[in-house]
């Protein structure tokens, strides 16, 4: 600023204010004034600056108000905002978690539908074989039977044929004796010959 201006050390303040903020016009006006009329022009511009200087200060007090309104606005909303953004980790982390939870039991069931499909596979092969077994089961209680009847039939024909080769070896050693009445199904009961019951 130059000489003379608001930083110059050597500014003597009263002129300086008649200078920038009293036209000369202004100064004419003022000087020509009488000594009350001063005073009363002074005492108004006083009132008027009280007045607005009042009216600055209830202007600053509401701005100053309404900004810690505003800032208590945002500080809360700073924390719902927060609060929000707690949550909504929260849902992510539980969403992923869920999502890896599903991923797994996914796995695990197709794990256990491929072991189903096994397992199945299994019985019906259990169960081919078991029919197998069964009908060879069947076959050789089929041939044990068969056999146990052939070998009934040997050992009757057998029996048959020993006690008529004992009959015909008996009439050999005693020809004039009478062999006929000699049977399988008799018995000897109190020394005679009965046939059996």
């Amino acid at each position: 600023m130059p000489k003379g201006g608001l930083w110059d050390l050597s500014l003597y303040a009263l002129s300086f204010l008649e200078k920038t903020l009293f036209p000369t016009k202004a100064k004419e006006k003022l000087k020509s004034l009488e000594d009350d009329q001063l005073m009363g022009q002074m005492a108004r511009q006083l009132g008027q600056a009280l007045v607005a200087n009042c009216l600055i200060f209830d202007k600053v007090k509401r701005w100053k108000d309404s900004a810690k309104e505003e800032a208590l606005r945002a500080a809360k909303l700073a924390q719902r905002v927060s609060g929000l953004t707690l949550t909504v980790e929260e849902l992510q982390r539980t969403h992923q978690e869920t999502k890896a939870l599903l991923t797994e039991k996914s796995k695990e069931a197709l794990e256990l539908s491929a072991k189903n499909v096994d397992l199945h596979a299994e019985v019906e092969k259990l169960k081919e074989e078991l029919a197998k077994k069964g009908e060879e089961l069947l076959q050789k209680d089929e041939l044990m039977e068969k056999t146990k009847e052939a070998l009934t039939n040997d050992d009757a024909n057998s029996y048959l044929a020993g006690f008529d080769d004992v009959v015909a070896q008996a009439s050999c050693f005693y020809p004039e004796s009478d062999f006929s009445q000699f049977g399988l199904h008799k018995i000897v009961v109190d020394g005679r010959l009965v046939d059996e019951e």
